[in-house]
């Protein structure tokens, strides 16, 4: 009987892990399809590194502007990713995970921009972070933060 018992606790945790890694990899494809979506929605917004502004660049009423975020992966890419550390070589599944949340953070800094009546935004930096750690302190969320100074 606990042969039995074990044998359907196998079957449902792989189950799990099937339907988890499925839901995840759509949930990152709508994300990455709505990113895509709203980048072009926001095109006109230009977007510097310059910390100069042009001299005929004015600041609108409250030019610091920023876009905060923080986005997670399935647990079943942390344990591909732990494989990928032993023998190492790229890991991809941080890569996306990493752009994923620098433009998510771009796009909300430029939804702000816009929401003030701003046509660029100068002196943008991002910072990221890992927020939480999982198999081995690898990271399985990443924060980033995007701010600037918006013009007209």
């Amino acid at each position: 009987m606990d042969f039995i018992f074990n044998y359907w606790n196998i079957i449902w945790f792989f189950v799990c892990l099937f339907l988890g890694t499925v839901f995840g990899t759509l949930a990152e494809k709508r994300h990455f399809a709505s990113i895509a979506k709203r980048e072009a929605e926001l095109a006109d917004i230009k977007v510097y590194s310059a910390k100069i502004l042009p001299e005929d660049a004015r600041a609108v009423d409250q030019p610091f502007v920023s876009g905060f975020v923080v986005i997670s992966h399935d647990y079943l890419k942390s344990i591909f990713a732990a494989f990928r550390r032993i023998f190492g070589g790229r890991i991809r599944s941080y890569e996306t995970l990493a752009k994923r949340s620098k433009r998510e953070a771009v796009l909300r800094l430029k939804e702000q921009a816009r929401a003030q009546g701003a046509t660029a935004v100068y002196n943008v930096r991002i910072d990221t972070s890992s927020v939480s750690k999982g198999l081995g302190d690898m990271a399985v969320t990443v924060e980033a933060y995007a701010y600037g100074t918006a013009v007209k």
